[in-house]
């Protein structure tokens, strides 16, 4: 009797474990609900998250679960003290150009823990350079007048994304455009160029993730040819005369004018004014005078710009008295005379003569 007793009771206790347990497997139990693993829903994908060299990233977990949930970020597997929310803030990136897997989220509930990459493309940062101080010159207005400005742009080495350009001159927008990188990266250019185009340049540059780079000014100036308004003249001195050759021109407000003088196409060392002077001409200082007239200070490369103007000096011999006025001569009143003065002077130069009386012309 004992024995069919326990057997009853074991076959009545059976049945109702099984059904407990699966009520408790699959929620049918009033009150009772099983509880979620955290998930970290961000994919781990590096084109999620691009920067470029020296700035910071922000990163913010999407996540999933039963919460309460500790946050905890990590640097290279280790726990970055203070980093235990949803977004983070990381310092500066200083790591070379590429995908950097240094940064990482444990995400933990009541049920479970779980890591997630957060993988960063680091780009090298576009620089914008200076294009310097530009001195630019115009040329005759044609195809071939063709200049430009650049102010040493470099990008990142991205996909087919167009990057940005917005040039200014004198803070004014001279337009946007679109360019790939393997277009001639931020350069400005000018066909025809004329003084008006003078002023201080600069560019923005601005990639497909929205980082913009302005670079440093460059001060472009346009400068015509100078003009020579008055020219040097012929000069005729006898020997032994101080004589001098000057000329007049006008030119850009942006920059000096420079004179250099040359004789028979020579050079005159140190006559660089706008006039030369000869203090005792001889026959040997005859000959064809140039001047150059320029600019100063022209960057290297630029067209020379000088205009050139020449004109004859001739050296005449000292004249010499072959036959000379008596030094007294009577005649009688009501009679005239005829008085006659030999002179030898350079051949092939005519001779003036002026005759005087007590000082006066007669």
């Amino acid at each position: 009797m004992k024995d069919e007793v326990i057997m009853h009771s074991q076959s009545l206790r059976l049945p109702a474990y099984v059904v407990f347990v699966a009520a408790f497997a699959f929620g049918f139990l009033p009150g009772i609900r099983a509880q979620n693993a955290p998930r970290i829903l961000n994919a781990a994908n590096p084109s999620l998250y691009c920067i470029f060299q020296g700035e910071s990233a922000m990163l913010s977990a999407v996540v999933d679960g039963d919460a309460p949930f500790t946050y905890q970020w990590l640097a290279d597997g280790t726990a970055i003290p203070g980093a235990t929310s949803s977004t983070f803030t990381t310092p500066a990136i200083d790591a070379p150009a590429g995908t950097l897997n240094r940064y990482a989220l444990t995400l933990t509930n009541a049920v479970g823990t779980t890591t997630r990459q957060f993988p960063l493309t680091v780009f090298p940062t576009p620089v914008v350079g200076s294009a310097g101080i530009v001195v630019a010159t115009v040329s005759v207005p044609g195809p071939s007048s063709r200049w430009t400005l650049t102010p040493g742009v470099t990008f990142p080495p991205s996909t087919s994304s167009p990057v940005r350009v917005e040039w200014f001159r004198n803070d004014t927008s001279l337009g946007l455009s679109s360019l790939t990188t393997a277009s001639p990266a931020g350069t400005l250019f000018f066909n025809t160029l004329s003084p008006s185009n003078s002023g201080i340049y600069r560019v923005t540059v601005t990639d497909s993730f929205g980082h913009v780079r302005t670079s440093e000014p460059a001060a472009l100036t346009v400068i015509e040819r100078p003009v020579i308004t008055r020219p040097p003249q012929p000069k005729l001195v006898v020997a032994g005369a101080a004589v001098s050759f000057s000329v007049e021109a006008t030119g850009s407000s942006a920059t000096s004018l420079t004179y250099q003088w040359a004789k028979d196409g020579a050079t005159l060392p140190g006559q660089t004014g706008s006039t030369l002077q000869l203090d005792a001409a001889t026959p040997t200082d005859a000959g064809e005078y140039r001047v150059e007239v320029g600019y100063a200070n022209l960057a290297e490369g630029q067209m020379n710009l000088s205009r050139f103007a020449s004109a004859p000096l001739e050296v005449a011999a000292p004249l010499v008295i072959t036959q000379a006025l008596p030094s007294s001569l009577s005649i009688t009143i009501g009679t005239g005379t005829t008085l006659n003065v030999g002179i030898q002077g350079t051949a092939g130069l005519a001779l003036a003569y002026i005759w005087r009386h007590d000082g006066e012309i007669i």
